[in-house]
């Protein structure tokens, strides 16, 4: 559909962008051709007046007029206002429902909520403040005030000591699962470039351990990830870990996560090597519990190898992180019922249960025809399958994050037992605690001394041309990094 836009305030469109296609997903704004034209008129003088109009054969319209509020930015507030004036008429124009999330479309929503506890609100205000001022459904709200009350003690307060996360990418995995685009290639193909990224990656680890010594900068946790680390060789596995032990003050670390997500890649001689070099928690993901699903979307392993995995890893008492992926393709509620009733048994320490996200760059998004994805109606029962049932194994959300193109205009969600939450989840997600990120298509995030995010800094997702930049790019975090402490 093509859009016309017109504005006193034309900048706005950029904000405004993300509510509309929540409406209207294949969009286009143009000035010509169009089936209908929105003009949003502001008033900020004594109180804001926002005025939305659709212009076609019906003419809709809606203000809404807010006095300015102390707590929030005048600038900010216009576009919070504008945004809601939009989402309220389209709501009205298309009969919809819209999203439960409002107009907060953001990947971090919980960052909102811990913005406004630092300003001393308490957990019933800030509800009732997403509720009014983001047009979120109650339950989400609850949700979100939820899991933030559980990460509150684990955030990083200004007055204590700095400590930082490392975050190590391992771009390779056995193969490319039809729903991934994350920086990776199957190792079968790409094998030849593993010596010269495992020397890069080591060189990278060297210069920013210097840093960490100079300035006596304590690690709190470490999460190697990829891609799938443990398809590497035992010989190359084992010589990374040492490397990462070696190479970061251990006293203050609390935990050091290993990404197994394939269970084909695991074996007792992995398991040992990850018990020596100090691994705390491993993630085994299962995506579903279904073998029809694990072969259509190209895992080559079957259920019965995530099930003796797991159990190798509590014999070796590591804390396991476990993932689910729902509406994943030819999957019904009935499916998700079945794997929930499997990870019940299992009762791993974490659980993360993602609802599909359709990336560009998948393998799902380019041969959509061959797939049958689930509806955003199936897509909430799963959810609500899964939030019910980790309810009743004992299990609380503890951090959560939304994406683009995701089924139902939903969430993904961490839920763990009590004690058991992953300390690296809660930053990266919060971003109240610097993390830096090593090897290809990590991002490093830079936290000030007033607990703000500073700046954030990314690797190329292309090894070949991480390989050719390394020195730049290492300077580069580097310099940022100094710049901060």
């Amino acid at each position: 559909m093509n859009l016309g836009f017109e504005s006193n305030r034309p900048e706005l469109l950029h904000t405004l962008e993300d509510v509309i296609r929540i409406f209207i997903p294949d969009v286009k704004f143009t000035g010509s051709d169009t089936c209908a034209k929105l003009r949003i008129t502001v008033d900020s003088h004594e109180k804001i007046v926002v005025l939305a109009r659709v212009i076609d054969k019906d003419c809709l319209k809606l203000e809404i007029k807010e006095e300015f509020h102390q707590d929030e930015e005048p600038n900010n507030q216009v576009r919070r206002l504008a945004r809601l004036a939009v989402y309220q008429l389209l709501l009205k124009k298309t009969g919809g429902k819209g999203s439960p999330w409002g107009i907060l479309t953001g990947t971090r929503p919980t960052k909102i909520v811990h913005r406004w506890l630092d300003k001393g609100r308490t957990f019933q205000e800030v509800e009732r403040g997403l509720v009014k001022r983001y047009a979120l459904a109650e339950e989400k709200a609850r949700l979100l005030v939820q899991v933030a009350r559980v990460q509150r003690p684990f955030l990083l307060h200004i007055s204590s000591p700095k400590p930082v996360s490392i975050y190590i990418g391992i771009p390779f995995c056995p193969t490319r699962c039809a729903y991934c685009s994350f920086a990776g290639e199957p190792i079968g193909r790409a094998g030849t470039l593993v010596p010269a990224y495992l020397s890069a990656l080591r060189d990278e680890i060297a210069s920013v351990r210097q840093i960490l010594e100079e300035f006596n900068l304590q690690v709190q946790a470490v999460y190697l990830g990829g891609g799938t680390p443990t398809c590497l060789s035992e010989t190359d596995f084992d010589k990374l870990l040492t490397f990462i032990r070696e190479s970061f003050p251990w006293d203050e670390v609390r935990e050091f996560t290993v990404e197994a997500g394939r269970p084909d890649t695991l074996g007792k001689t992995k398991f040992q090597l990850m018990k020596e070099s100090g691994v705390t928690r491993v993630s085994i993901n299962p995506q579903s519990m279904h073998q029809e699903t694990l072969d259509l979307i190209g895992r080559k392993h079957s259920v019965e190898e995530i099930i003796e995995k797991y159990y190798q890893a509590i014999e070796m008492k590591f804390d396991i992180n476990m993932d689910l992926i729902l509406g994943l393709p030819g999957e019904t509620p009935g499916h998700v019922e079945s794997t929930m009733e499997k990870m019940a048994k299992l009762k791993p320490d974490n659980l993360t249960v993602h609802t599909l996200a359709v990336k560009r760059n998948s393998i799902i998004n380019r041969e959509r025809s061959a797939f049958r994805l689930a509806n955003s109606k199936d897509a909430e029962e799963m959810l609500e399958i899964s939030r019910k049932k980790a309810q009743e194994m004992g299990m609380y959300p503890y951090y959560l994050y939304r994406q683009k193109n995701i089924l139902g205009q939903l969430e993904n969600t961490g839920y763990c037992f009590p004690g058991k939450e992953c300390h690296y989840n809660i930053n990266i997600m919060e971003e109240r605690q610097t993390i830096i990120g090593l090897g290809v298509g990590a991002g490093s995030k830079f936290v000030n001394s007033q607990g703000e995010l500073e700046d954030a800094v990314y690797n190329p997702k292309d090894i070949s041309y991480y390989l050719k930049q390394l020195n730049l790019l290492t300077k580069k975090k580097i310099d940022k990094l100094v710049s901060i402490v």
